[in-house]
């Protein structure tokens, strides 16, 4: 198991599949509670060319797209990106027609 607290997130973020786009949001370092949630940064990938995607970021969203491309329409999901290298996924919802 493994416990992580604010100071060791580097980003955290949220995919939404919709339209067949993938919707993705990132914020970086974490949210505390009760704080807004604007994102840094913004993406809809189309599932044409993932290049404008900034270097900062780009490793973990082309590994992501790869995961979570074929996802049903509406699925969405939360991620967060460790310092120490770890992304992960948490809070999955998948809508079942």
């Amino acid at each position: 198991m493994k416990f992580f607290f604010d100071e060791d997130v580097n980003f955290i973020g949220h995919l939404l599949k919709e339209n067949g786009n993938l919707i993705i949001d990132i914020k970086n370092g974490n949210r505390p509670s009760g704080e807004d949630w604007t994102p840094d940064y913004s993406i809809i990938y189309d599932g044409m060319d993932s290049e404008m995607i900034p270097d900062k970021y780009k490793k973990d969203i082309d590994v992501m797209i790869e995961h979570l491309r074929d996802l049903p329409e509406k699925s969405y999901i939360d991620f967060a990106k460790l310092k120490d290298g770890y992304l992960f996924y948490h809070d999955m919802v998948i809508l079942l027609k």
